[in-house]
């Protein structure tokens, strides 16, 4: 083995280098800058180690030359931080886990794992395969593309409103994604099909088929009439004394309600105002057997804030005495000719008149 001084004479001690070949101590040297330390004795494939004092580990070190094609070498450092290995140009390759905070430069080849934790920053392409890509390399708030080409994700297909990549490296459709067949039934489940004509009933049956899918909401509706369907409003303010005239809407509810089976004439709360009576109609079939139903006496209330009089008149049963409708009155209970009005129900609402002479009938 020589030692050699490039610096000729030159002799600044700086170091204390130990030389260790195949575990034994073969010299301590005083070393100048500029060392070179030459092994061609010791034989090919010899593993050397050197040991420096960490405070004494500054500058450059060139170790080997161009014609070796392979070096291995174990960077170890007692204390402090961990140094910066720098190859120049040259390739780094290793067959053991790389375990650096941050690499800088180009990563190239065919990487089977991409651990935890690497730092990766500027732009990541794949230039090979790689097989696994544990967590994220992206920051909070980062954005990045993986591009779907032969080698990395299942190719063929794409990411779409109704596809996505499963974990095994699938593209798959969800199940119900895409166009679903859609059916309309009627009462007795009877699906329509397309263009088919369908009649709505206008009232309800005294008999329906035990098979009828009718809500309860809906028997509700076919047993009731809400005011507010026919246009009433009930938005009459008492102290300016304004608000809408609900009398022909609520005349005409009532009127709906009279036509056919005798139905329910529902008021939900409200102030309704009204300028001439309302009348509860009759015939010989029903007379006069209308139920007025509100939301109860303190939320629904009928205003008549004018002293308009009714109109005609019915002969009473004896048929000798003529009743005259001709009254200010908030609500009027026709009878039919020689006959009784029965079982007219007015219920949870309070009848208001807001003038000094209007009366009640």
């Amino acid at each position: 083995m020589k030692f050699r001084n490039r610096d000729k004479g030159i002799l600044t001690i700086t170091f204390v280098l130990a030389l260790y070949l195949a575990g034994t101590v073969y010299a301590d040297l005083t070393a100048t800058e500029g060392l070179s330390i030459d092994l061609s004795s010791a034989g090919a494939g010899t593993d050397m180690t050197i040991a420096f004092d960490p405070t004494e580990l500054t500058g450059n070190r060139t170790f080997g030359d161009g014609s070796t094609d392979t070096i291995t070498w174990t960077w170890r450092r007692a204390t402090g931080t961990n140094p910066i290995i720098t190859f120049g140009n040259g390739a780094l390759s290793t067959n053991s886990t790389w375990a650096a905070s941050s690499f800088i430069g180009a990563l190239t080849g065919n990487a089977d794992t991409v651990t935890t934790n690497a730092n990766l920053t500027g732009e990541v392409t794949s230039v090979g395969n790689a097989a696994v890509i544990i967590e994220s390399f992206l920051e909070d708030g980062g954005a990045s593309e993986i591009a779907v080409t032969a080698g990395m994700m299942n190719a063929g297909t794409s990411a779409s409103a109704s596809t996505f990549w499963r974990g095994d490296n699938t593209w798959v459709t969800p199940a119900g994604a895409g166009d679903m067949a859609q059916a309309i039934y009627d009462v007795l489940g009877n699906s329509l099909v397309d263009g088919a004509d369908v009649a709505l009933a206008t009232n309800w049956d005294a008999n329906p088929d035990a098979t009828s899918k009718n809500t309860l909401y809906d028997a509700f509706e076919q047993l009731s009439i809400n005011v507010k369907t026919y246009g009433a409003i009930g938005d009459y303010v008492v102290a300016s004394d304004t608000g809408t005239d609900d009398t022909a809407a609520i005349n005409t509810a009532i009127a709906a309600a009279n036509d056919g089976p005798i139905k329910m004439v529902y008021f939900p709360p409200g102030n309704y105002r009204t300028t001439t009576p309302l009348v509860i109609p009759t015939d010989a079939t029903n007379r006069g057997r209308v139920r007025l139903v509100g939301n109860g006496r303190d939320a629904t209330f009928i205003y008549k804030n004018a002293n308009t009089v009714g109109s005609g008149s019915n002969t009473a049963r004896a048929g000798v005495v003529t009743d005259s409708y001709a009254v200010d009155a908030i609500i009027i209970i026709e009878h039919p000719d020689n006959a009784f009005s029965e079982y007219t129900t007015i219920r949870d609402m309070s009848l208001m008149g807001t003038k000094a002479t209007s009366d009640v009938t």
